[in-house]
């Protein structure tokens, strides 16, 4: 019996931005929660970190305190 097959991180990101173009407002949440019951858990938990990543806001990048020179 062979291995089923998995979604690449690309392809997710893929597949949601298909259903971005595609749908808006409670639609699209409507697509994204029927797309993720079809996929596997480990799938789903990469779909989940892709959701998450591309809705979480940029971290803030601040410059390290330079080295105390004492």
């Amino acid at each position: 019996m062979s291995e089923p097959l998995h979604w690449t991180r690309i392809a997710l990101e893929a597949r949601l931005d298909a259903l971005e173009e595609k749908h808006t407002g409670q639609a699209f949440i409507d697509a994204v929660v029927e797309f993720a019951s079809t996929l596997s858990d480990e799938d789903r938990r990469a779909f989940q970190d892709v959701l998450l990543r591309r809705r979480r806001p940029p971290m803030l990048r601040l410059p390290r305190k330079p080295p105390d020179e004492s």
